[in-house]
């Protein structure tokens, strides 16, 4: 099988996810040599395929001081970090119904304050303001509407981690994992100040998405519009 960009995607999430849950509440003496480490592990289950070796190991290497610059700035505000972390909420619709809403954080943090921060990595585009605004890349803003009424807990059952809140969420953003001059690009979805409300008014035009689809007014289309550009990132 041949790979691609989604493959590439999937090894850089890998190690995000790895070194987080590794190094939840402190950091190694050595970041960059544990980050490295750490991608030794992710990237070994495809070290046999040419392209790992020749391309995208080099270019991970080279991203290396940038991820141990960004992980350590990230920690100076956060008490604790988890990584693919799952919320779920019911949820009272204006008819009377309900309806369950659930996501998966990339990586979430637990600050200082007792507020909580998410963070999204792409290793493609990262959604424009544009499209934020036109609701086309609303996971951000809906799990900080969702942060507030249930806790984040491990994506997957089995894993004996404590969970995060429920808490006001103060940040959300996405973090580009490609090479830049600056280190780690990282873009918030919306300003600190604004999520709240803004996440609010995507909580509520879901809700009323969905009581259009159970009254018949909204019909059951392929697309919602125009879709953002395409990130080879897992979902």
């Amino acid at each position: 099988v041949e790979l691609g960009a989604a493959d590439r995607g999937t090894l850089l999430h890998g190690v995000m996810e790895a070194f987080a849950r590794a190094w939840p509440d402190t950091l190694p003496a050595d970041v960059p040599a544990e980050v490295l480490r750490t991608g030794r592990r992710v990237f070994s289950d495809l070290w046999h395929e040419p392209e790992v070796q020749g391309f995208w190991w080099p270019r991970f290497v080279r991203l290396v001081p940038a991820i141990s610059a960004w992980e350590v700035a990230r920690r100076q505000n956060a008490e604790r970090v988890g990584a693919e972390f799952r919320i779920e909420s019911r949820l009272l619709l204006a008819d009377g119904g309900h309806v369950s809403l659930s996501a998966r954080a990339d990586r979430i943090e637990a600050l200082s304050g007792g507020a909580l921060a998410i963070i999204d990595f792409k290793s493609g585009a990262v959604p424009t303001p544009k499209q934020i605004k036109a609701a086309l890349a609303p996971q951000l803003l809906l799990e900080a509407a969702l942060a507030p009424l249930a806790p984040f807990v491990p994506g997957d059952p089995a894993r004996a981690e404590a969970g995060f809140g429920p808490a006001v969420l103060a940040t959300a953003a996405y973090v580009a994992l490609k090479p830049d001059k600056d280190g780690l690009k990282q873009v918030p979805v919306v300003a600190d100040a604004e999520l709240a409300g803004r996440a609010a008014e995507h909580l509520n035009g879901f809700k009323r998405m969905v009581v259009g689809f159970r009254s018949g007014e909204r019909p059951f289309t392929s697309r919602f519009a125009k879709s953002p550009a395409r990130d080879p990132s897992p979902p």
